[in-house]
């Protein structure tokens, strides 16, 4: 789809298993590899986590890395599925070794893929 007209080659490699491709240490749906691949090589979007709803509509959902990633998004022309607030408390400073009473607000953008699920484990 996306990626035959538009991929530029990659070195790294990718596994498959069943519906499964695993990237970079990241899982992403077979339905939404070639969306995926669309949005990480040609504009350079990075995305941080996928599902393809496995026949469940609703329950797809592609997140993304930063504020930069998500206006990317918005100029794609992604529908904004959800917005999760919280707050990230008491961060760990691992190169210190110390532990920090900081108080920072994380804000996570779920958009809805363009891709439909056509995976073998529709609905489970």
């Amino acid at each position: 789809m996306y990626l035959k007209k538009h991929q530029k080659k990659r070195s790294d490699t990718m596994k498959e298993n069943k519906n499964t491709i695993i990237k970079q240490n990241a899982e992403i749906d077979k339905c939404l590899k070639n969306e995926i691949g669309f949005l990480n090589n040609v504009e350079f979007i990075r995305t941080i986590g996928c599902c393809c709803g496995h026949g469940k509509h609703e329950d797809a959902y592609i997140s993304v890395f930063d504020d930069e990633d998500t206006i990317k998004m918005i100029e794609q022309r992604y529908n904004i599925k959800q917005v999760r607030i919280g707050l990230k408390t008491n961060a760990y400073d691992s190169m210190h070794g110390k532990l920090h009473n900081d108080k920072s607000l994380i804000i996570n953008i779920y958009f809805q893929p363009k891709s439909k699920c056509i995976c073998k484990n529709r609905g489970k």
